[in-house]
């Protein structure tokens, strides 16, 4: 192997690194989430009193992250939703056309309407089943009235094995004025459907921020879910797109510091000022490998005009760790060039990392152990083993994206035989 063979294999390396992006993960669309009005059923309530609990359903999904969330002018009792269902799962395995109207029981649809919500990936259908009013007369001469409401919301999961989800509330108003008592057991509708939509797997993203301060997040993902230490997550958020829809976006990236078998604790790497406890995190996928081209200087401790320069690649363990991570590396001499008239020398090291993270910065101390051996290149020479040498280096980067972190290193090494020096260098990490 020649000596510019070598500098261009090196050189592909810091190109292909330099052409991995810099930004954050691109905008995906958002899938479509479609909620219907509610319906009153047989109860002779009027649909304009829930004007509010729709509007905060509405609200609720969109800051759940990961959907499109449209609105439908339209009411089904759960028997209809049922039966819209249906008619979708059939669609699904052998699509037909649609006809201009569609009956859904005494309703008639456009066809317009219905093909939007069969091309939803979710269609959440509000009802109020039952409405009771009881006077209660105990308080003396003053009447008050006990108003209970029993809602259902229906989940149409359209997407791969379809699924239809129900779940049922009951609320109350209690107040001397009858319209009082009714408005009050429509405000909790909407705090218990926010609670049940965390049980249906379709709507709820995975993991969510359960609290978020000081640069730490919870979530509730822990060790019996997964969740290992040096696992990384994106904080995702919704912006609008193209025409006015919706995006994902990501907020920010929390590393695992910390884990219990239901709960875990990540770093804020970085993270966007409108992260709260609720936002959707989702894993990036990753081996668990952070592959580190770097270039290193060694100057003789006497500052002898006896510089060398190496060319290195590390490989450092990245999850199921997070302060304390093993490593090794490989370098290889690139000057001075009459090096290359008789030998290529090799130096192979394992050794640790210590790593302190401060957001998008990060100090590190890198203790280890190597070997050096001196492959012969001409006939007239023996590969020799050279000795065995100790180093430490302390390492200052900078994450400038979600996958890259760029850094300077400064250290010093000894190998045994008397041959010592100070160490600079610098590199950039990619995490994969």
């Amino acid at each position: 192997m020649t000596y510019m063979t070598m500098m261009r294999l090196f050189s592909a390396l810091i190109l292909f690194a330099f052409c991995i992006p810099l930004q954050a993960e691109e905008s995906k669309p958002l899938k479509r989430l479609t909620v219907l009005r509610f319906d009153m059923g047989k109860t002779g309530l009027a649909s304009g009193l829930f004007a509010e609990a729709e509007a905060g359903l509405r609200l609720a999904l969109v800051e759940r992250g990961g959907f499109d969330v449209r609105d439908a002018a339209l009411s089904l009792s759960p028997e209809e939703s049922a039966f819209l269902f249906e008619k979708f799962k059939t669609a699904k395995v052998t699509p037909v056309p649609i006809p201009e109207t569609v009956s859904i029981g005494e309703k008639t649809v456009s066809g317009e309407v219905i093909q939007s919500l069969l091309e939803s990936a979710v269609v959440v259908v509000p009802a109020v089943v039952e409405y009771r009013t009881v006077e209660d007369k105990r308080s003396g001469a003053t009447v008050n009235y006990k108003v209970t409401l029993e809602s259902e919301l229906d989940f149409m999961l359209l997407e791969g094995d379809a699924a239809f989800v129900t779940r049922r509330v009951e609320t109350m108003g209690y107040d001397p004025d009858k319209n009082r008592a009714l408005a009050d057991a429509i405000k909790t509708i909407l705090p218990m459907f926010s609670y049940e939509l965390s049980a249906v797997q379709g709507i709820r993203p995975d993991t969510v921020i359960l609290a978020y301060e000081r640069g730490e997040a919870i979530i509730d993902r822990g060790g019996k879910q997964g969740a290992l230490l040096g696992a990384e997550f994106t904080i995702r958020g919704v912006t609008p797109g193209e025409n006015g829809k919706p995006s994902e976006r990501d907020k920010g990236l929390l590393i695992v510091s910390e884990t219990t078998d239901d709960v875990s604790v990540g770093t804020i790497e970085y993270a966007d000022p409108d992260v709260a406890a609720g936002d959707a995190v989702e894993e990036v996928k990753r081996f668990g490998l952070d592959i580190t081209p770097y270039a290193l200087t060694v100057i003789p401790y006497d500052f002898s005009p006896d510089i060398k320069v190496y060319a290195g690649l590390r490989v450092t363990l990245a999850k199921g760790v997070y302060t304390l991570r093993p490593f090794a590396s490989v370098e290889f001499a690139v000057y001075p060039f009459s090096t290359y008239l008789d030998w290529f020398p090799v130096r192979p090291f394992l050794g640790c990392e210590l790593r302190f993270r401060f957001g998008r910065f990060e100090l590190a101390a890198l203790p280890m152990i190597g070997i050096e051996e001196w492959f012969a290149l001409s006939p007239s020479q023996t590969s020799t083993f050279m000795g065995f040498g100790l180093r430490g280096i302390v390492q200052a980067g900078l994450l400038v994206s979600r996958d890259v972190r760029l850094f300077l290193e400064g250290g010093y090494e000894y190998w045994f035989g008397n041959r010592q020096g100070f160490l600079a260098d610098l590199g950039i990490s990619i995490k994969l």
